[in-house]
């Protein structure tokens, strides 16, 4: 009886008891985990990326208690709000950093999400989830 395997097999079709990538990097901002694990998790389930849209990414972090400044450093866009065509960057758990950056002012064509610790480095992805190649 080769029955037995059947019976343990998960449904398929559907999206049912699966959690998406997108749910998967906000739930990690909600979980009360550790920032490496945050870091971890986002590029676990960077592909979600591509369903995020960044004025909602923003406000999420806002309504969980994140700092959520313009850009800063050396960006062409430092200082300028997110309304007015600048990116936003969150810095948590010690060295921890999540950013988005428009297309305008980018050294790494076109607009892009990075998450980035010391453990892990910096990561970028493109608005589609895909990997950036580091420069």
């Amino acid at each position: 009886g080769g029955n037995a395997a059947d019976s343990t097999r998960l449904t398929s079709g559907g999206e049912s008891g699966i959690i998406s990538d997108k749910k998967c990097i906000l739930n990690a901002f909600t979980s009360g985990k550790h920032s490496d694990d945050i870091v971890d998790e986002i590029i676990l389930h960077h592909k979600g990326f591509k369903d995020i849209d960044p004025a909602e990414m923003k406000k999420f972090l806002e309504d969980n208690g994140y700092n959520v400044k313009p850009l800063g450093g050396r960006s062409a866009l430092k200082g300028i709000p997110f309304e007015q065509g600048g990116g936003y960057r969150a810095a948590f758990g010690g060295d921890a950093y999540f950013q988005y950056h428009p297309e305008e002012g980018s050294h790494h064509d076109g607009p892009y999400w990075r998450v980035s610790n010391g453990k892990r480095g910096d990561n970028r992805y493109d608005m589609e989830g895909k990997p950036k190649a580091k420069k």
